[in-house]
């Protein structure tokens, strides 16, 4: 990503895990304490992925609260 930054007329680059707009991602299920699930039941699914820095920036998103993540953030 950094050799793509630095290639002359490229402003900046970033790396999502899934395209917005689109399905997929991680999924981990959610298990509610001292909650029993009926067979078949799916508890509730969360859903996450993951972008790099430099990602909001390079497609244009401003952030408008907090602070911008970094490479050291979990």
């Amino acid at each position: 990503m950094h050799r793509l930054a630095a290639i002359p007329g490229v402003g900046s680059a970033g790396i999502v895990s899934v395209l917005p707009m689109t399905f997929g991602g991680w999924h981990d299920p959610v298990f509610i304490e001292n909650r029993t699930y009926a067979e078949g039941e799916l508890p509730p699914l969360r859903t996450f992925r993951f972008v790099s820095p430099e990602y909001l920036d390079t497609v244009g998103t401003p952030l408008v609260a907090g602070r911008k993540i970094t490479w050291n953030d979990t």
